[in-house]
């Protein structure tokens, strides 16, 4: 139909802009600010500057999908359909990921992070657990920063029924409370 068309054009010029300004209007995961500076013009000197702005697009969509999940949750208990379109955004954006930075980087690997969480909301817990374990393996095995693992065991712990099996949740949690002081996070 004619309103179809409409706002199909109207969403594509949308995007257009979008992309044109993505550098601006989102930013990197990685905590360090010069590294994320650095990591950007590489990337863009390297000639991979339309697939960043793809990923950077995505990572928005996806961080979208996620508030508004979240709201569904408080407002109405649901967020599950909406979840699974953060995971979805978030599985897109990890293919480029690892294609952008590698599959080690702290940026793919927090995708895993997110992933794992989307798939909590969404409540496919074996997912979740599947993506976070995967991720905090890894990032394990490649050294990365204590933030990181801090965050992989919070999400670890969080996935466990409190009231069958709080035992469980409990080493994930201090091991994320370690990691963060290690880490220099004081927001605990």
């Amino acid at each position: 139909s004619r309103s179809n068309r409409i706002s199909e054009r109207q969403e594509a010029y949308i995007r257009q802009e979008d992309h044109k300004d993505i550098l601006e209007l989102q930013t990197l995961d990685v905590a360090d600010p010069e590294r994320r500076e650095v990591l950007i013009k590489d990337l863009i000197a390297g000639g991979k500057e339309s697939l960043l702005r793809d990923y950077l697009l995505i990572r928005r969509e996806a961080s979208k999908w996620q508030n508004h999940s979240y709201f569904e949750n408080v407002e109405h208990a649901g967020g599950e359909y909406e979840a699974e379109l953060w995971v979805k955004a978030n599985e897109k954006a990890m293919g480029i990921a690892k294609e952008l930075f590698g599959p080690r980087d702290p940026e793919t690997l927090n995708l895993y992070n997110d992933l794992g969480r989307g798939c909590m909301r969404a409540g496919d817990k074996e997912a979740a657990e599947t993506y976070l374990q995967e991720g905090l393996q890894m990032a394990l095995e490649s050294g990365e920063d204590n933030m990181l693992l801090a965050n992989f065991h919070s999400n670890l712990g969080s996935l466990i029924d409190f009231e069958t099996e709080a035992e469980k949740a409990l080493p994930h949690y201090q091991l994320s409370l370690q990691f963060s002081l290690e880490g220099g996070d004081n927001g605990f």
